[in-house]
């Protein structure tokens, strides 16, 4: 039996191939799993940010249009 079984069952080489294979599997599911929570965190950094730059350029506008009405007077 030449084809790496024997008798149905896997031979000792098979069978440390295939547990191999399954920790690499769940160490890719969990490495995944992991850098979608970095990016998911990534991306709330970054909305708040974008939502503070947008709050100061808000604020910005409003006091140069003050400004720019007292001067008119």
């Amino acid at each position: 039996m030449s084809n790496g079984q024997l008798g149905g069952s896997a031979t000792i080489g098979g069978f440390f191939h295939q547990k191999t294979d399954g920790i690499k599997g769940m160490d890719q599911k969990q490495t995944k799993q992991e850098e979608l929570k970095r990016v998911e965190e990534r991306i709330r950094y970054l909305e708040d940010s974008v939502e503070k730059s947008n709050d100061i350029l808000e604020r910005f506008s409003n006091q140069t249009a003050k400004e720019l009405e007292i001067s008119h007077l």
